[in-house]
């Protein structure tokens, strides 16, 4: 009969780790097993190499002691006449002592020479893949000329593991770390570098190559000793991250000084801290990570050069992975999204059962909360045995009890909080229920490489997810999609963001001179600079010293110069004594960081420093000899084609040299001090400003004499790209720059409201960017509201008082904004029923938010108020053109009936516009969103492929208020503010889509009718990915009032000026257009 005879191991308990020897392979031969005679107990025996062979079910010390190779049944040991499964050499030659002392581990490496064979995996005879052989030659390329850390990124599935084995042999290392970021992998990668795993099968060792000794590290070590006693003992050691980090400072150094080589598996789990102070201490170490990601779990670049990259695309058509089917949920109510992924992913888990598919489902969550409360909708099928499991289950026997019972397949659905991921290996794991989603690509490549595995007994996998609300980044949004086809866009993505990665690491390769404790990546500075202008097409970063202060003490200096890209990057840091003793002994070091780039093209130099206050001119005179800084009056052109711009910092200088700053929101200062830039006498010092530009939110500032600053911070490319734009505008001699700040928004304190009509009334503008997919009202009767279903409307006002309510789908709240004066001190307040709540930010009293955070107040002439302050529109053109204006026969139309419900009331304005709509053909979707928390009564959409653009048409519809055609202007105050408030869409475009998907499937459930005229959700759906990712999107404005009479309208009356007002906030904020359609009449 066949017996697979087990290898002979030895196991050395080390303190509180562990030693592996395994000392040979698993045989299998031809022998007969027969009892020992007189023994019992199931006691056999066998003839192998002449030798009786001893097989004990309990040990028996007699016959022990007369045998010389002795296997003894261990606890998991197969119970079968034949099988030796999970039997152990406990009597053996090899593990005699004075063998072992032989066996050392400079004896197993040097049986590893020339013992290592590059053989090819081909049909009928496997061995290494592709992908592995690719990287082996790579590391060997890579070692030849550099000892910088190198990055092997392999798809999961593609043999990463046995790329480690065949990398440790065929280099011959003498003393590996293998750093694995959990228990689970730390188990099985001991366990595969203790056998070579599958490569002595394969012949891609000799025999001749013996097992590496590994050492298992599960604790720290107490003392330096104990170190050198442990590492002289293995060829390997493989421990986590955390223990590693765990271990005091001088022992994780002295770990660093054994090793020659450290493999880091799964590094993309790496902590960037944690890594960073262990890689310091292994400076003469040659370093390699193995990941499947070439980016880290939170979402930092991993440090090191990628020497081999092997595509997703290349594993998945070599047959790497399993195919992927993604089965999709669309829902928008959570509990009800939770219920509907249960029953499909059930029904899908019977049905591969019933085909004969040994599956087992897998549920994701992100919480040990979320988990509980899922598991309801699972116990529904107790057949399936559904169980949660998570790392915070005590004891931690039951954990590992659970584990077991997992890996036997004895429960079928299994409910995971942040477990079974790397090291777990359970090909059975099929399909995966997403009821949370993996947040980051990194993530989410890893989890799909564990459902993919090949086994011709197993099916594919299969993904299943709520596609209404994926909250996931915007790289992995195409996923979750109705048709998504995971094969195809998994190895696309993967690509490109390996790619982006790719492109920034060639940027890196021009840098070779930064210490690793200042890696250039990290650097993400203050978008700001100074210009410096010459006549030389060179400059001379070498000689940056002489530039420097030579009077300051620099404790360190660090420079690297990128001649590619033409960056000189330095980090000084300068000793100081506290301010607050005369201690000469109490001293600190402050780092500083300077960034130079010089542009050939247009023979500028741009220079950062984090210091703003020392560095430019010397060191423009050392590395730019002939070079004046820009300066002056010219620097201020940056605001040129800034719309709409608000002071936030204004500084001023008199004749006589003395400087005031004023900030806008202290009240009327800045207002006063811009009045006073007018005086011929008075030169503006500093300039801090936001607005828009190019239909985006746009903030910049600059200083006379040359510093120009945002408030954004980014990386070095982005901070070049950043500096060519603002430069190109202070270089241009077209540009007026007294003229530039005419039109600048200057707000005012007031005490009483304008003459000016009011008209509209909006949540602050923070809202719309930060919290109106979060915020709600909560009321006293417990009725909570999200801010997007409430309203601000006008109903009345007098010169101090203005009344508006607060509408929401419970009813309407009137609220107060009183203006009144506290002496000569101009002030305001909100009175507001004292039950409401805002929630989302920091929970408040609506009172007491507003008068934080104060609604926008807009009036007819385009001016507007925040609390009592007042901001008039000094630049409005007050006419509105007749061209814009659209006329139409109203006649088989109700004008006074507005909306045509979901009945589609056929004389309704709504229904009569959405007809012509549709009649056009050009629109890909027309959505009725009419009704409280709408984007606009109408909303249609269509692609003009020839610019790549999105157009986004909001149509607002309102009725005649008498009935009547004409020119009265109270027939537009309302429909000019709803067209205005719907612009701040732009502010988030995404949550305007969710928003209305939302809204179509609340209708759908209620009403049984759906808002889409024409298209249907997937097409919706399409297009917001499609504005994601090519498509600009752009809104334009329409209103629809049938009410008026194109034929009466007066470019110089009301309306005009109402209309232009309008149209000039909508173009100068978000570049969106405005038209309006009116009467024939």
């Amino acid at each position: 009969m066949e017996i697979n005879i087990p290898p002979v191991k030895s196991i050395t308990v080390f303190k509180t780790n562990k030693i592996v020897n395994v000392l040979t392979r698993p045989e299998l031969i031809e022998a007969e097993i027969l009892p020992v005679k007189g023994a019992g107990d199931g006691t056999r025996s066998f003839r192998f190499k002449g030798h009786s062979i001893l097989i004990l079910v309990t040990r028996n010390i007699s016959l022990i002691k007369k045998y010389e190779y002795v296997l003894l049944k261990g606890n998991d040991a197969e119970d079968t006449t034949e099988g030796l499964a999970g039997y152990v050499w406990i009597k053996h030659p090899l593990l005699k002592e004075s063998y072992l002392q032989k066996h050392t581990p400079e004896y197993v490496v040097k049986s590893w020479e020339n013992g290592f064979f590059y053989k090819r995996d081909v049909e009928g005879d496997p061995g290494l893949r592709s992908p592995q052989i690719g990287a082996l030659h790579a590391l060997d390329a890579h070692w030849c000329v550099s000892e910088r850390e190198a990055i092997v990124v392999l798809p999961t599935g593609t043999g990463k593991t046995e790329t480690m084995l065949s990398a440790t042999i065929s280099n011959k290392i003498k003393k590996l770390l293998v750093v694995v970021p959990g228990d689970a992998l730390r188990g099985q990668l001991s366990g595969k570098f203790s056998t070579l795993g599958i490569l002595p099968k394969f012949g891609i060792v000799s025999e001749e190559c013996e097992n590496p000794i590994v050492g298992i590290m599960k604790h720290g070590f107490a003392s330096e000793s104990d170190i050198d006693e442990f590492f002289a003992k293995v060829n390997v050691v493989v421990a986590t991250m955390h223990v590693i980090a765990a271990c005091k400072p001088e022992i994780r150094y002295h770990i660093g000084q054994q090793v020659t080589h450290l493999f880091i598996d799964e590094a993309h789990h790496t902590p960037a801290e944690t890594w960073k102070k262990f890689k310091d201490q292994l400076g003469h170490c040659r370093i390699v990570q193995f990941t499947a990601t070439p980016f880290r779990n939170d979402g930092k670049r991993l440090d090191g050069k990628i020497v081999f990259n092997f595509p997703l695309r290349l594993a998945q058509d070599q047959g790497y992975f399993k195919p992927i089917k993604f089965l999709p949920v669309s829902e928008y109510d959570r509990n009800l999204a939770d219920e509907k992924i249960a029953e499909l992913a059930v029904s899908t888990l019977l049905e591969d059962l019933n085909d004969g598919f040994d599956h087992i489902l897998m549920v994701r969550v992100n919480s040990i909360e979320r988990a509980e409360d899922i598991i309801k909708h699972y116990m529904k099928y107790p057949k399936l045995d559904p169980v949660v499991v998570h790392s915070q289950i005590k004891p931690e026997s039951r954990l590992k009890e659970l584990i077991r019972e997992v890996v036997a397949k004895k429960h079928r659905v299994i409910i995971c909080v942040d477990m079974l991921g790397e090291g777990f290996d359970l090909p059975e794991l099929k399909i995966a229920a997403f009821h949370d989603t993996k947040k980051s690509l990194a993530i989410t490549l890893q989890l799909a490489g564990r459902f993919t595995r090949v086994r011709s007994d197993l099916g594919d996998a299969k993904f299943i997810a709520n596609v209404a609300e994926p909250e996931v980044t915007e790289d992995l949004e195409n996923l979750y999609f109705r048709d998504s086809d995971w094969n195809q866009l998994l190895p696309d993505m993967s690509f490109n963001l390996n790619l982006e990665q790719e492109d920034f690491r060639a940027f890196l390769e021009g840098f070779n001179g930064f210490p690793d404790k200042f890696p250039i990546q990290a650097i993400k500075h203050p978008l700001s600079t100074v210009i410096y202008k010459g006549k030389n097409k060179t400059w001379k970063p070498a000689l940056y010293k002489r530039g420097l202060n030579k009077e300051a003490t620099y404790e360190h200096l660090y420079s690297d110069y990128n001649q590619p890209e033409e960056i000189l990057v330095i980090i000084v840091g300068i000793k100081s004594y506290v301010k607050w003793a005369k201690v000469e002994d109490f001293t600190s070091v402050n780092f500083d960081v300077i960034v130079c780039h010089f542009d050939k093209k247009s023979q500028l130099l741009f220079i950062h420093a984090s210091n703003t206050n020392s560095y430019y001119e010397k060191l423009a005179e050392a590395i730019f000899p002939e070079s004046s800084l820009l300066k002056g009056e010219d620097m201020f052109r940056v605001f040129s084609g800034v719309n709409r711009l608000r002071l936030h910092n204004l500084g001023l200088r008199e004749p006589m040299g003395r400087a005031r700053s004023y900030i806008m929101r202290v009240g009327s200062d800045i207002g006063t001090t811009l009045k006073q830039a007018d005086i011929k006498s008075a030169t503006k010092s500093n300039i801090f400003g936001a607005g828009f530009v190019s239909g985006q939110r746009y903030n910049i500032g600059c200083s006379a004499n040359g510093r120009i600053w945002s408030m954004r911070s980014n990386n070095i490319p982005v901070w070049i790209k950043w500096c060519k734009i603002v430069a190109a505008k202070v270089v241009d001699e077209s540009i007026d720059p007294s003229e530039v700040l005419r039109g600048t928004l200057i707000p005012v304190e007031r005490l009483t409201f304008p003459e000016s009509k009011v008209f509209s009334i909006e949540w602050p503008d923070f809202i719309y960017r930060e919290l109106i997919g979060s915020a709600e009202l909560r009321f006293a009767n417990n009725e909570v509201y999200p801010l997007w279903d409430c309203d601000l409307v006008i109903v009345s006002y007098s010169k101090q008082e203005l009344h508006f309510n607060l509408e929401t789908p419970g009813g309407n709240h009137l609220i107060k904004l009183i203006l009144f004066a506290d002496g000569d001190v101009f002030k305001y307040r909100f009175e507001c029923p004292t039950s409401i709540k805002m929630e989302g930010a920091d929970e408040s009293i609506l009172s007491e938010f507003f008068f934080k955070h104060p609604p926008l107040v807009y009036f007819t002439d385009g001016s507007f108020m925040e609390g009592n302050l007042f901001t008039e529109i000094v630049q409005v053109n007050p006419r509105f053109s007749v061209a814009n204006i659209i006329s139409l026969d109203w006649s088989k139309t109700n004008i006074r009936k507005e909306s045509q419900t979901y009945s589609k009331e056929p004389l309704s304005i709504q229904f009569a516009m959405i007809e012509m709509l549709k009649a056009e053909k050009k629109y890909e979707v027309i959505i009725d969103d009419d009704d409280k928390g709408e984007v606009a009564d109408i909303v249609a959409f269509s692609v003009d492929k020839v610019n790549k653009t999105l157009n986004v048409d909001l149509f607002h519809c309102k009725f005649s208020i008498d009935g009547k055609v004409g020119s009265r202007i109270d027939n537009f105050y309302a429909v000019c503010s709803q067209a205005q408030k719907s612009i701040k869409w732009m502010e988030n475009t995404d949550l305007m889509f969710r928003q209305l998907l939302r809204r179509n499937d609340k209708r759908l459930k209620v009403k049984k009718v759906d808002r889409f005229e024409h298209g249907d959700v997937d097409v919706l759906d399409i297009l917001r990915r499609r504005a994601k990712k090519e498509l600009k999107l752009k809104m334009n404005i329409f209103i629809v009032q049938p009410g008026f009479s194109v034929r009466k309208y007066d470019e110089k009356g009301d309306i005009s000026s109402l209309l232009a007002a309008l149209e000039s906030y909508l173009k100068e904020t978000w570049d969106a257009p405005l038209k309006v359609y009116g009467n024939v009449l």
